[in-house]
C-alpha cells in the first residue's frame, strides 16, 4: 500500500484501495477564553463576551482559532465537561479571596451552541476541577477555588454535544443586580478573571497538510 499526502490534514491518497483515507487522533482536552471584570464597583447587567476575540491574547488565557469558534479546520470535538475557573492571581496581582467569592456567586454563565442553550447559571455552579487547594501564610491571603480541585469530581453534562469546527460557540457572563433584596452589587478590590472551559475529547487529524 502507497499513501500519498494531500493538501488537507490527515487525508491521504491509497493507491491500491484507489480512495482517500484519514488519519486522526484522539485526545482529552479543554478549550478555553479568559474574560477580565476591572477593580471597583460593578454596574448591574454588565456583560462579558467568551469566545468573541483572541486579540493579543496568548495561549494561557485563550486557546481557540478564531471568534465564535473552538475548533480548527478538520478538528471535532464531544464536549463532555463546562467548567468556570476564577485564577488565584493576574499576573502579578494576587486575588483576595473576597473578590473570588463574589465572582463565584454573582456572575452568571450562559452557554450555547449554533444558538442552542448548553447551560446556564452562577459560576459556581460549573466546577472546573482546577485550581490550587490547601493553605497558606501570605499576608491577608488565600487560596480558594471554584469546587474540588480534581477532574474526576467536576460534574458531567447530562449528555454530551458533538462540535465540529464549523460549529457556532457563544457564551455570555453577565453581572446580575439582586434587586429583590433592595440592591445589591458587589465591589472588587482589584481586577478579577473568568477562564472558561470545554472539556472533552477532540479529534484531529495526525498529520498536517501536505
Amino acid at each position: 500500500m502507497a499513501l500519498k499526502r494531500t493538501k488537507e490534514p490527515g487525508v491521504f491518497y491509497d493507491d491500491v484501495l484507489n480512495k482517500f483515507v484519514k488519519i486522526v487522533e484522539w485526545k482529552v482536552d479543554d478549550r478555553y477564553d479568559t474574560v477580565v471584570t476591572a477593580a471597583g464597583a460593578i454596574t448591574a447587567g454588565t456583560q462579558k463576551n467568551f469566545w468573541r476575540t483572541l486579540s493579543d491574547k496568548d495561549n494561557i488565557d485563550g486557546n481557540f482559532p478564531q471568534a465564535g469558534k473552538v475548533l480548527g479546520t478538520g478538528e471535532e470535538m464531544i464536549l463532555e465537561r463546562v467548567g468556570m475557573h476564577i485564577p488565584l492571581a493576574v499576573g502579578n496581582t494576587i486575588i483576595p479571596p473576597t473578590d473570588i467569592k463574589k465572582a463565584a456567586e454573582g456572575f452568571y454563565v450562559e452557554l450555547k451552541i449554533n444558538r442552542d442553550p448548553i447551560a446556564s447559571g452562577p459560576a459556581i455552579r460549573f466546577p472546573s476541577g482546577y485550581g490550587l487547594a490547601g493553605q497558606t501564610t501570605d499576608n491577608a491571603a488565600g487560596v480558594i477555588t471554584n469546587g474540588v480541585p480534581s477532574t474526576a469530581a467536576a460534574a458531567k453534562l447530562a449528555r454530551p454535544h458533538d462540535l465540529q469546527s464549523t460549529t457556532d460557540v457563544a457564551a455570555l457572563g453577565t453581572w446580575y443586580d439582586h434587586v429583590w433584596d433592595a440592591t445589591n452589587m458587589p465591589t472588587l478590590v482589584g481586577k478579577v478573571w473568568h477562564k472558561l472551559h470545554l472539556h472533552g475529547l477532540i479529534k484531529a487529524a495526525a498529520t498536517r497538510a501536505g
